[in-house]
């Protein structure tokens, strides 16, 4: 398991129970990464996916998403100051 899920996972075993509480998880690699792969996954996890989503999309959309929703970029387009 991914070291980022392994800790999402601990949260989401402490706070599943809490009305309104849910994770959402973007794939990094959406050319691999299905819809089914995904429920597969959430599945090995042991996981509702009701409080805990599992999307893919286009790879264009997902980075854009996460450029411009959570102010994620490429580390290896930022300037050096920034490494």
């Amino acid at each position: 398991m991914p070291f980022m899920n392994k800790n999402m996972k601990k949260v989401y075993d402490q706070y599943k129970d809490l009305p309104g509480f849910f994770i959402i998880s973007y794939t990094s690699d959406p050319g691999n990464d299905s819809a089914s792969r995904l429920k597969a996954y959430a599945d090995s996890l042991q996981v509702d996916t009701n409080h805990w989503w599992f999307l893919t999309g286009r790879k264009d959309s997902l980075y854009k998403l996460a450029r411009n929703s959570y102010k994620l970029d490429d580390p290896k387009k930022q300037p050096s100051k920034y490494r």
